[in-house]
């Protein structure tokens, strides 16, 4: 299926026909061999550096951003073969089990629990008009959104947080132009000093708070909590430490 933005350079629209978009559009390129210029420059002025995290990775962006996560921080201990041990060994010895937490990080002697978590700053996808089979597909690297037009997206909050069973939650902000990332403790979870807001039916306890829910971008952004803020590959790659920022 074509990027709508490229079927759009020659004046074409997606339909629920995909395929015959497809055929229709390189048979206008092969008749009128002057379009493939406008397809060129649609891509070419594309400002999309982090086109991949949208396009490449689907249900699987969580575990790509961990990915992410342990190759810039240098004190984010890696799940590898060589330590499982001492993965294991944090489990046993604080009761508790690898889904419980992401990664584990080395600050001096202590080992820190640390929940990754991820939002893809996107519109939400139109509305269908007529049937489920008449509905015109939207990709989400086509509804991605910049930073400044963040108030747009359709996915406002980090959700399943356990603040209990964490020391601290990484939260990756994606945008098609930065990606930002959010260091939040725990304890400004549990204190009410951020609110989650129900996950599900039964996540409220008696009290009135909950072990389970959706954490706002918005109250995290608003925060003191920015630890990141990067405009490219490289930069979002480039080595740091974690841990001199708690």
């Amino acid at each position: 299926m074509l990027d709508k933005h490229v079927l759009e350079a020659i004046g074409f629209e997606r339909s629920e026909d995909t395929a015959g978009d497809t055929l229709d559009f390189f048979e206008a390129l092969k008749h009128s061999p002057q379009l493939l210029d406008k397809v060129i420059e649609s891509i070419k002025t594309a400002d999309f550096p982090f086109y991949n995290l949208y396009a490449n990775y689907g249900t699987g962006i969580g575990e790509t951003v961990e990915e992410i996560v342990e190759d810039k921080f240098i004190d984010i201990l890696t799940k590898t073969k060589q330590t499982k041990v001492i993965y294991e060994e944090f489990y046993k010895a604080n009761n508790c089990k690898a889904t419980n937490f992401d990664r584990l990080l080395e600050k001096g002697n202590d080992m820190l629990k640390v929940e990754i978590k991820v939002i893809r700053a996107a519109s939400g996808k139109p509305k269908n008009k007529g049937k489920k089979y008449q509905a015109i597909p939207s990709l989400l690297e086509e509804r991605a959104l910049s930073f400044a037009d963040i108030s747009q997206s359709g996915n406002g909050s980090f959700q399943q947080t356990k603040a209990k069973e964490f020391d601290y939650i990484l939260c990756v902000l994606v945008c098609r132009d930065q990606v930002n990332m959010y260091l939040v403790p725990s304890e400004d979870i549990l204190n009410g000093t951020l609110k989650i807001t129900n996950q599900h039916a039964g996540a409220i306890l008696e009290d009135g708070t909950t072990n389970e829910g959706h954490l706002s971008l918005s109250d995290v952004m608003a925060g003191d909590y920015l630890v990141g803020e990067y405009k490219s590959e490289k930069e979002l790659l480039t080595k740091a430490k974690l841990g001199v920022i708690i």
